[in-house]
């Protein structure tokens, strides 16, 4: 998971003005063009109802960001 800072920003669920909006995605560079597309960005509140809702497993091995 990615954030992305964007004062100014709504997010993408709830539209809601957001400047930190976060992604899925494997790498920075994905998430980077994902959002840039408008296929992802959510506020901390979608992105956890999200995770909830949908049975996700957040793996606790930090991992390196890549640009």
């Amino acid at each position: 998971m990615f954030a992305i800072v964007k004062e100014g920003a709504k997010c993408g669920g709830c539209n809601w003005p957001a400047s930190h909006q976060y992604v899925l995605a494997t790498t920075l560079k994905e998430a980077k063009a994902l959002y840039r597309r408008g296929e992802a960005g959510l506020c901390g509140d979608c992105m956890s109802q999200m995770l909830a809702d949908g049975n996700y497993i957040i793996d606790n091995e930090p991992q390196k960001a890549t640009a």
